[in-house]
């Protein structure tokens, strides 16, 4: 029997648990196939940034307000220079106080669960990456608990595919940080408000980190993972694989 794991964290974690199962548990990056054509991408006065998917006391758009805050104090003429849009999600509690406390409600705009009998015929995947490819800045929220190590946002995939710089909070996951670097995005400590302030904004607003212009090139999609799946199950078993024509 195999077994796989999205990150090399959690195959080391079920390794030292279990060390019965040896290179039986193994790595693989998901990856997402592409659910809309590529657009032309056009920039705007402001800088619009999007965050898609479930919003919850555990992953809260807080961190990103307080890390909005700290860069406001210090830029404050930039506050009509940004736009946040939440799609797929209404604000969790906590952010809802923070926007509450901060004065921020006129930033940002909730969109919520997108139906697709509102979109005329087109599939809400199609339209949610379509969404994701009009932003500037593809926001993603990692969490704050423990088993945050062993764990990547499956959003981020099909972030990669929308071509847009994406802007990531994390905990403790050095393997997550160096993936969304890889893909030319920033990803700060989600416990540093600093960082979550000044290194996100500072590319648009600065001279200095990854420009937020700069096109994404690269993603990770499903052929990646089957390859992976299909080599891996050769070496384990020793038995050739090959797929019979219908």
């Amino acid at each position: 029997m195999l077994a796989w794991w999205f990150t090399e964290n959690a195959v080391r974690s079920v390794r030292h648990r279990h060390p019965h199962v040896g290179t039986r548990a193994f790595n693989v990056l998901p990856g997402s196939d592409c659910s809309a054509p590529p657009i032309p991408h056009r920039y705007e006065e402001r800088l619009r940034i999007g965050h898609f998917g479930i919003l919850s006391e555990t992953r809260s758009l807080a961190e990103f307000i307080d890390g909005l805050a700290v860069f406001l104090t210090k830029r404050p003429e930039a506050r009509g220079d940004i736009r946040i849009t939440v799609y797929g999600s209404t604000l969790d509690r906590r952010a809802q106080h923070r926007l509450r406390d901060t004065q921020f409600e006129n930033l940002v705009n909730v969109v919520g669960r997108v139906e697709r009998k509102s979109l005329g015929g087109e599939s809400a995947r199609t339209y949610v990456n379509r969404m994701m490819q009009e932003c500037d800045v593809l926001l993603l929220l990692h969490g704050h608990l423990q088993r945050c190590a062993e764990y990547i946002p499956s959003k981020i995939y099909e972030y990669f595919w929308a071509r847009r710089v994406v802007f990531a909070l994390v905990h403790t996951n050095d393997e997550l940080t160096t993936l969304v670097n890889r893909f030319g995005g920033v990803a700060v400590p989600s416990t540093d408000p600093e960082a979550r302030g000044g290194q996100f904004y500072a590319p648009r607003f600065g001279n200095f980190g990854p420009p937020v212009r700069r096109p994404i090139l690269r993603r990770i999609g499903l052929n990646h993972a089957i390859d992976r799946l299909w080599e891996v199950s050769e070496a384990e078993t020793g038995i050739p694989l090959a797929i019979e024509p219908s």
